[in-house]
């Protein structure tokens, strides 16, 4: 049995590290080694196929682009990378040594080539192409996409040209990021993942064949704050990486509105949804909510009303059975005073009968009254002309109240007399 298990335990192994040796195989068949910088770690210096400029230098396997030396630097291969099919672009890098904001950053860069000056994020400001972006300009640190042109753009206006980022906290990290772009030819989709989770993606972009400039750039505005750059791969296509679900996503900054009430001077934040902000007036799903809303309020108002009602009802049977207690008692205690020495009732049973009587006959009443308002729901049913059932019990409760109220005085004052014959026996 033990050597049975063994036995399984290798033959799962070996299927697992062929597997894994299958996907690493596939994966390195499309990586572009003349572009990619494989096993840093392991390396002295940088292939004589890259260019490493201003402040950036090569140490302990990583290239640090800035520090508080050295504001900043860029790495570039000095070949021009030919685009004409998909393709998949990893980066892993990180911040450390700084906490707070500034206008400094580090740029991925992927932009025709004739485009050679420093001014951007020590990249060019005058590109043809995509620039990605991590900074804290806005929102304390976001990673954002950037398409230009050509024409001339600055710190301060360039995430004018943003068309997707996320919210990223990158500040003073030991543990590095990886950024994947990836492009789809056929489909013209192009994706940012950043630690396998998606930061933007859009079909509106289309990368023309050509020549193109692939690198990044960093800029720390002369601070301490060190961009670290630990692996940069090109792949010839699409990884399986690139082609995960898009499960899980980055979060995506918020705009709130302040709304003040002129009349009460009351403020009142709002979010915005990324739907109003599309510049769209009424959409599907602003309907669908305002129809959610309405249906809320009225099923909340209904089950209100119903309840309230229940519990009137319930607090009216409360009172009335506290009352027939009440009048239970009192007539307890009269029959109890009445008897006289030899345990016998001086006052007789008949002297209750009159409200006995009184008692049956709005039975009698009531039942009438319940038999003619069946027989007006029947009428209705069959659609037989007649007047209204509210009408028919109006004039019945107009009948019925003085005639309650006459047999009632009725009944008292017999009772009265009776009980003054009583007394006259007695004396």
């Amino acid at each position: 049995m033990k050597a049975r298990f063994i036995v399984s335990l290798v033959v799962s192994l070996l299927i697992g590290v062929s597997y894994a040796h299958s996907i690493n195989s596939a994966v390195s068949s499309l990586l572009d080694k003349d572009f990619s910088l494989v096993e840093l770690t392991q390396q002295t210096s940088l292939p004589a196929t890259w260019s490493i400029g201003e402040g950036a230098e090569f140490k302990d396997g990583r290239i640090i682009l800035t520090s508080d030396q050295n504001p900043k630097g860029s790495l570039w291969p000095k070949n021009n990378y030919d685009l004409k099919d998909s393709f998949t672009i990893e980066w892993t890098f990180r911040s450390k040594l700084f906490r707070g904001e500034s206008n400094g950053g580090i740029a991925f860069w992927v932009v025709q080539e004739g485009h050679d000056n420093k001014k951007l994020f020590g990249g060019p400001s005058t590109f043809d192409g995509l620039q990605l972006l991590v900074s804290s300009i806005e929102h304390g640190g976001t990673f954002s996409g950037q398409l230009n042109d050509g024409a001339e753009v600055s710190v301060n206006d360039i995430l004018d040209k943003s068309f997707g980022s996320c919210l990223f906290a990158y500040r003073d990290s030991d543990v590095p990021t990886t950024a994947r772009l990836s492009y789809d030819y056929d489909n013209t989709l192009l994706k940012l993942q950043v630690d396998n989770k998606v930061c933007f993606q859009t079909k509106k972009i289309k990368f023309p064949e050509g020549k193109y400039r692939i690198g990044v750039t960093a800029d720390n505005s002369k601070t301490s704050e060190s961009f670290e750059l630990l692996k940069f791969n090109v792949y010839s296509g699409l990884t399986d990486g690139a082609m995960l679900p898009n499960i899980n996503a980055m979060p995506q900054p918020h705009t709130i509105t302040k709304i003040i009430d002129k009349d009460t001077g009351k403020e009142k934040l709002v979010e915005t949804s990324s739907f109003e902000l599309s510049g769209i007036e009424v959409t599907n799903l602003m309907l669908y909510q305002k129809i959610d809303k309405l249906e809320g309020k009225v099923l909340a108002n209904d089950i209100g009303y119903l309840i309230k009602k229940v519990e009137e009802l319930a607090n009216l049977q409360r009172e009335n059975a506290i009352k027939t207690e009440l009048v239970l008692n009192s007539f307890e205690r009269f029959i109890e005073a009445s008897k006289n020495g030899e345990g016998k009732n001086i006052i007789d049973s008949e002297v209750f009968q009159e409200f006995i009587n009184v008692n049956a006959d709005l039975k009698g009443l009531l039942d009438t009254q319940q038999r003619e308002r069946e027989g007006i729901m029947h009428r209705k049913t069959l659609e037989v002309s007649g007047p209204h059932v509210d009408e028919i019990i109006a004039k019945l409760t107009i009948w019925l109240i003085p005639l309650g109220i006459l047999m009632s005085i009725m009944a008292y004052y017999t009772f009265r007399i009776r009980q003054d014959i009583v007394k006259a026996k007695l004396l």
